[in-house]
């Protein structure tokens, strides 16, 4: 089958070598685009859609054509930078991070699985900071050292519900994601054809619905959806789609559970333990001579919410435990920190928490 053919100049758009028509033309007529090993010296010219095209020089705006697409981002969802602390996820030569400081962003965190891509224009800008070799989903609040206002994604070979979680974590209440929806990464491989290239719209719809359901599970807001101005270096259609986070904390958003209210003391509780973090009571249905729980004030409903900034929280429980043991004259006997994950184990109240039970005469299960 004979590949499909293109106009050059719409070609070059499409692809992201040039800003418009009117630019790739003149780029044409001034001998700067070349075809496999020819200068092309016609805007018309009927080329392969996967012909190798380049440019004689530099002519983007940005050191990355990223920057096109979240340029457009920008301009159609009305979204001023200026003065802003954003966050780029995937950053790889900065074309988001690049399109973000021209706008007026005050300061970009470049964060990446990789090495050495940031373009050095920017490795080198005072409002920039590199975080390579790091992935987004291990990055801690206090790596960073400020709250960003916004993010940006722009990540591949991974799915955004993977990636959703933890940008979110790092962006202020009221802040906002934008997030570059790439279909191969986001739909079956069945579903995707030779080269790497997702063309059926219906799997296109797919991607984007996979999408938004990962944010409306996070309680992001769909505010924004538009197409990408250029294909992927790959040839795929991208989209851009506009996630708000809400600023009102997630424990008001919910009905309350009744750990939330014992810890905000609304329900009376035996208390012998109690800090910024962590509060841990008697539990009023004992299992064993010593039963306390380990109630962490952050609510999410299991581990299976947890992220990497909960790591420390976890290690700390366990350091207390101890304390704690020793204090009540368990540590020597033996005692049971227990965490029970969902209803099949016996999960009741959907606020993660941790069993600590012993004392004399304690057996295991209990009961």
């Amino acid at each position: 089958m004979k590949a499909e053919k293109q106009r050059l100049d719409k070609l070059l758009v499409e692809r992201g070598l040039a800003p418009s028509r009117e630019k790739a033309q003149a780029l044409i007529m001034a001998g700067q685009v070349v075809v496999g090993d020819h200068a092309a010296d016609k805007a018309g010219q009927q080329v392969a859609v996967d012909a190798e095209i380049r440019i004689k020089g530099e002519v983007l705006p940005y050191v990355g054509r990223g920057g096109l697409k979240l340029r457009k981002a920008l301009d159609e969802f009305a979204i001023d930078v200026a003065g802003l602390t954003a966050l780029d996820v995937g950053a790889s030569t900065g074309g988001f991070t690049d399109c973000l400081l021209q706008a007026g962003a005050a300061r970009v965190f470049a964060v990446d699985v990789g090495y050495g891509q940031l373009a050095w224009k920017l490795r080198s800008d005072p409002r920039v900071v590199s975080l390579e070799k790091t992935n987004i989903r291990h990055l801690m609040p206090e790596q960073l050292g400020a709250v960003p206002d916004l993010a940006v994604i722009d990540a591949s070979f991974i799915s955004l519900a993977k990636v959703l979680p933890a940008t979110v974590q790092l962006v202020r209440p009221g802040g906002r994601i934008i997030a570059l929806i790439k279909p191969q990464f986001e739909v079956g491989r069945g579903e995707v054809g030779k080269g790497g290239i997702v063309r059926d719209p219906a799997a296109h719809e797919k991607a984007i619905a996979g999408v938004r359901q990962a944010a409306d599970e996070l309680g992001l807001t769909v505010a924004g959806l538009c197409d990408s101005p250029i294909l992927g270096a790959d040839g795929n259609k991208e989209f851009l789609i506009l996630l708000h986070i809400s600023d009102v904390p997630k424990e008001a958003e919910m009905d309350r559970c009744i750990f939330c209210k014992i810890i905000s003391g609304e329900i009376p509780s035996k208390k012998v333990f109690e800090d910024e973090q962590l509060l841990v009571i008697e539990d009023i249905t004992p299992q064993a001579p010593l039963h306390l729980l380990f109630l962490p004030k952050r609510h999410f409903a299991d581990c299976l919410g947890m992220t990497a900034q909960d790591d420390a929280l976890v290690g700390y429980v366990f350091r207390k435990a101890g304390e704690i043991a020793r204090q009540k004259g368990v540590a020597d006997s033996g005692f049971r920190l227990v965490q029970n994950n969902g209803t099949g184990a016996g999960q009741s109240v959907f606020h993660m928490h941790f069993h600590l039970l012993g004392g004399r005469g304690f057996t295991w299960p209990p009961g």
